[in-house]
């Protein structure tokens, strides 16, 4: 028996019901990812990448303050440390350049911090409700870990997996973690890996202030 162009109709109609059904369970699930960021329970981590490389370049360019050229003392390894180091600050300049800036309206506005202490450290401010990371979707996992400033852990999350931020290039890491119980100066480490199979590493120094004192 021959099947019918009204039969071959159905299965179409039913196919694609089937797959805008699907993509609309995809489209709620997202959604409620994002409806999960607030004010205080991420950070963007190209901000984090950021400050590493303004800290970092800061600390190079004081070492070669203290080096220099004219000097006839100098040999072999003091000349190819100038040149390592200035080639490094080249690079992370560069490195600066293309971290991409997220445009306001895409996130929660992160609120600015209380007031620093009588000697601010050179940190970046982030809330004791952190518990989120947010990337472009170029990073295919991502560690972190966050220790005091006494080198003791406050937390480490190993093998998270990106969950992607419905109609944008941005993914959600979610640190399963809660810092409410932790305000004060630490040291952030992030490890990511890239869609190329490029590793990255950094530390950033960190203040977490406790969300009572939002304003």
């Amino acid at each position: 028996m021959k099947t019918t162009p009204l039969i071959y109709l159905l299965l179409l109609v039913f196919i694609s019901c089937n797959n805008i059904k699907k993509e609309t369970d995809k489209d709620a699930v997202n959604d409620t990812i994002k409806k999960e960021l607030t004010s205080y329970n991420y950070v963007y981590e190209g901000d984090l990448e950021r400050t590493y490389i303004k800290h970092r370049i800061m600390g190079l360019k004081e070492e070669l303050e203290v080096y220099d050229p004219s000097n006839p003392e100098n040999n072999e390894n003091t000349i190819a440390f100038q040149a390592e180091t200035e080639a490094e600050i080249l690079q992370l300049n560069k490195d600066y350049q293309a971290i991409r800036i997220i445009k306001k309206g895409i996130l929660p506005i992160i609120p600015p911090p209380p007031p620093p202490p009588p000697v601010p450290c050179l940190c970046f401010d982030v809330f004791n409700r952190l518990n989120k990371i947010v990337t472009t979707n170029n990073i295919v996992t991502l560690s972190a870990t966050l220790t005091d400033t006494n080198g003791k852990k406050i937390f480490a999350t190993l093998g998270i997996n990106p969950q992607p931020i419905t109609h944008s290039d941005l993914v959600v890491f979610d640190l399963n973690t809660d810092l409410e119980k932790f305000t004060d100066e630490g040291y952030l480490t992030i490890e990511k890996t890239l869609k190329d199979t490029t590793k990255k590493s950094y530390t950033v120094s960190v203040n977490v202030h406790p969300i009572e004192n939002k304003r």
